[in-house]
């Protein structure tokens, strides 16, 4: 039986959700993305609600504790180059 999908999150820009995707893929966790030639038209993709991205629903806690520590990481990265 195929696992059941869901979103997960939905980015506005491509190049956001092509690096949550990239990292949760870079993790053992598969995941895909839809509308994603839509977020690269701001226009195009505020009417379909952005990129989305889509991971299996069994992998849920484990993928927003990755992107979660994912975004800590670059937060603190950003104050040192300051």
């Amino acid at each position: 039986m195929e696992k059941p999908y869901v979103i997960l999150r939905t980015y506005f820009f491509t190049h956001q959700a092509e690096m949550a995707l990239n990292k949760l893929n870079s993790e053992g966790i598969d995941a895909y993305l839809s509308d994603k030639n839509m977020g690269s038209f701001s226009f195009l993709g505020a009417g379909t609600g952005g990129v989305k991205l889509h991971i299996a629903k069994d992998d849920i806690d484990r993928a927003q504790e990755i992107l979660s520590d994912s975004q800590i990481q670059r937060l603190k990265n950003l104050q040192y180059e300051n």
